[in-house]
């Protein structure tokens, strides 16, 4: 079974599949390819994640461990590696949201990378725990009457949070890839040896 391929892939994709990772298997001394040698599809999120993350965060593969590397993303230890000029846009952004806030907020400050690595973290978190909401009723194919009540409810309030949880995937793709890059599968393919795998046949096979 296929799946329709996506168009781009972009910094998003790479957050989303760590999300989908720590949810599989949340111990990060399971994120390495030896671990998961006899796991197929864990196997072959990994490499997509290592995929992604030569991409988006080259710097963070210097690390000895994939799995450092993506306890590293999760804590924005990339930002402090970069130029603080490639964030000159999100900076201005996150400075008129605090002016324009209800807050008492007190005279603006610099924001240097390390109150953006901790932004960064605390929104990556948040979303995660937005994304588990929303995905609260994913795997329900088929209901009944009698069941229907708790579905409803659930999910519009799943729809209520949308908008929001977009708005703050737009700010974590400005923290990754302040560049706004995207590649289509093939050139993740070619150039950074993206897996080939169907993931929905791998974990079909799994069940």
């Amino acid at each position: 079974m296929k799946l329709k391929p996506r168009l781009y892939y972009t910094a998003l994709d790479l957050v989303d599949k760590v999300i989908e990772l720590s949810t599989m298997s949340p111990y990060s001394d399971d994120w390495s390819f030896e671990k998961q040698k006899d796991n197929a599809p864990r196997l072959v999120r990994l490499q997509q994640i290592q995929a992604l993350m030569h991409a988006f965060v080259p710097e963070l593969l210097e690390k000895e461990e994939l799995g450092e590397a993506i306890e590293c993303f999760t804590r924005g230890q990339f930002i402090e590696h970069r130029p603080e000029k490639q964030y000159d846009t999100l900076l201005a952004e996150m400075h008129r949201t605090i002016a324009e806030s209800r807050y008492p907020t007190g005279k603006p400050r610099e924001i240097g990378l390390r109150h953006m690595e901790y932004s960064y973290y605390h929104l990556l978190d948040y979303y995660s725990r937005l994304k588990k909401l929303l995905n609260y009723n994913k795997g329900v194919m088929e209901i009944s009457y009698p069941f229907y009540f708790h579905f409803i409810v659930t999910d519009g309030a799943s729809d209520s949070i949308a908008a929001p949880t977009d708005a703050i995937a737009r700010l974590l793709t400005m923290f990754i890839d302040p560049q706004g890059k995207s590649f289509t599968r093939e050139e993740l393919i070619e150039r950074y040896d993206y897996p080939e795998d169907d993931l929905l046949d791998l974990d079909l096979d799994w069940m």
